[in-house]
């Protein structure tokens, strides 16, 4: 059977990852190298560009996943009497600065434009994306897309969706998932969970984002990340949890950021 081959590359405040992977129906991937950065390190370049030389990866297409902390999502409502793209950026550009308390400069705006309703922004930083450029070219790389791990996931995996379904990824501590209906995406949210995962009650914790959403509860919650193992025990016959993980193996979160949406 055909298969596709990329890399992928994983961002995150606490490190990097780089994965080689034959993609199709059954996926297969290398790690090439997982780092933690120390307390004074930031963007990796010159590591990344080295690694990629010493690999002989040059022209090949590249995916970056971006963990959701260094990035930005957000819901935006167009004005009824938005018409133009023009008007959907304004919209957003203020529901961003009433959000987060700050303007758009130093991050890179991205939308699925809709004039006539809700759509979901996100924001990525501009230094990285400016980094990821110049390792684009130093490295002779063909970098296809470059997301937060959340669209990532949305992106592989609505097809599969029901309107009674939510999506979500686990990143250490923090959980962002993703309400939906027909018409696709109507909320996002961020919960960072306390240390102890295994000690929160999933299903309690989605009722309670219902409630505050006013939308109904999840009958089913496809949730990519390092899902702790008591989660699973607590499907019922009103809730059900589908993990999307290429499977069940431990690994750094690192590795299971750059496996998003590497499912069968």
């Amino acid at each position: 059977m055909f298969k596709r081959r990329e890399l992928r590359i994983a961002l995150s405040k606490s490190g990097f990852t780089v994965l080689r992977s034959m993609t199709g129906r059954n996926p297969v991937s290398t790690v090439l190298l997982d780092y933690l950065f120390s307390a004074d390190e930031s963007f990796p370049g010159t590591q990344l560009s080295t690694l990629f030389k010493d690999a002989d990866c040059a022209g090949w297409p590249a995916r970056v996943i971006l963990a959701d902390e260094l990035t930005r999502s957000w819901m935006v409502t167009p004005p009824q009497n938005a018409v133009s793209l023009a008007d959907c950026q304004v919209a957003a550009s203020v529901r961003f600065q009433h959000l987060y308390g700050e303007s758009l400069a130093g991050w890179q705006m991205t939308a699925n434009w809709n004039a006539k309703l809700p759509f979901l922004a996100c924001a990525l930083p501009e230094s990285v994306m400016t980094q990821l450029n110049n390792l684009s070219k130093e490295s002779r790389l063909i970098i296809i897309e470059v997301a937060p791990q959340s669209i990532f996931a949305w992106n592989h995996d609505h097809p599969r969706l029901q309107p009674e379904h939510w999506l979500g990824v686990l990143q250490q501590q923090r959980l962002t998932f993703m309400i939906t209906d027909a018409r696709g995406i109507i909320q996002i949210r961020e919960i960072i969970l306390p240390k102890s995962q295994a000690a929160t009650a999933l299903p309690t914790l989605l009722n309670r984002e219902a409630l505050r959403l006013n939308v109904e509860m999840p009958a089913t919650l496809l949730l990519y990340g390092d899902i702790p193992a008591s989660w699973p025990a607590q499907r019922s016959a009103e809730f059900d949890l589908v993990c999307l993980n290429e499977d069940q193996t431990p690994v750094s979160p690192g590795i299971r950021l750059a496996m998003t949406g590497l499912t069968a």
